[in-house]
């Protein structure tokens, strides 16, 4: 790299930008497989529909031939069996479909958080280097030439591990995807302290929620609801989407919003002045989501 780039803030700020650019594309590659994949999903449920016309049109036929004294029923049973059988190779294949769907949507969830938690960080690191690439241009034009050794640092903190001093850095803020009600952000779980927590397994839940529960409702506030809430869907999109694929109770989308982003029900906490984050409620989601290998997990966030 050249000198001119090394001292040049101008040239970090573009890369910040080419992050945000690369964040914006990354997004809209994201609603494009989304709309084919309800395409490929509507194109299915319109074919599962005609064949189970098919088969209805068959059992009549049949049914009226055997009403038919001594008629040979042979030809309506055989239309009668293809139907069934076109039938059910529609159903399997929903049910295919489906299953790679929801592996496929909480993959690109997981990779959607990483991508966002990752180019927030990159910027902000990228924010400090132009900060202070800017501090010491400045204070070269006005002193001449400087040892690199004299160029502007951050502040140091208290010393660590073998009395080397730690360099504080600013806190990055938090990530906040399109849709999230205010004051609700996606909290990184290293930063979460659970050292006050009771939650050391799957023995430490309540018989009504299991961890499995859990794992289920945080795969689809992932895969389905950070989604529908990016397009500018609400809860009532998921109470239509459980009552068409018979969801209900914990396992339903709609509860699953609820337990996230309700009054009394969403996880909860403050945030400390180093970064960190103590916890007011939500200790078996935080252990299940960790568990889980997430990085983050949504929350609302108040003072500590």
């Amino acid at each position: 790299m050249a000198d001119t780039a090394r001292n040049d803030p101008r040239v970090v700020r573009q890369l910040a930008q080419d992050l945000d650019r690369y964040l914006r594309e990354a997004e809209s590659g994201e609603r494009t497989g989304g709309f084919a994949q309800r395409r490929v999903e509507l194109e299915l449920t319109q074919e599962t529909s005609q064949r189970r016309r098919v088969l209805r049109q068959a059992e009549q036929a049949y049914a009226a031939c055997c009403r038919i004294e001594d008629a040979d029923c042979s030809g309506p049973k055989r239309e009668l069996d293809r139907a069934v059988r076109a039938l059910d190779a529609a159903r399997r294949a929903q049910r295919m479909f489906t299953q790679a769907t929801v592996e496929y949507t909480a993959a690109c969830g997981r990779f959607a958080q990483v991508r966002v938690s990752l180019t927030m960080e990159s910027k902000q690191l990228l924010h400090d280097i132009a900060h202070d690439l800017d501090a010491y241009n400045s204070a070269s034009s006005a002193a001449g030439p400087v040892h690199a050794a004299s160029a502007p640092s951050r502040p140091a903190g208290p010393a660590g591990p073998g009395g080397a001093a730690r360099v504080q850095t600013d806190i990055p803020p938090l990530v906040t995807p399109a849709g999230f009600p205010a004051g609700f952000a996606m909290v990184p779980l290293a930063s979460i302290d659970t050292s006050r927590g009771n939650v050391t397994g799957p023995e430490s839940f309540k018989s009504d929620v299991s961890p499995a529960d859990l794992e289920w409702g945080l795969e689809a506030f992932n895969s389905v609801i950070v989604n529908a809430l990016r397009l500018g869907k609400g809860i009532d999109y998921l109470r239509d989407r459980d009552a068409n694929e018979e969801r209900y109770g914990a396992h339903s989308y709609a509860d699953t919003y609820t337990w996230f982003f309700g009054e009394n029900e969403a996880l909860q906490v403050g945030r400390r002045a180093d970064g960190t984050f103590e916890v007011h409620n939500g200790y078996h989601r935080i252990w299940v989501a960790r568990r889980m290998g997430l990085t983050d997990i949504p929350a609302r966030v108040v003072d500590a």
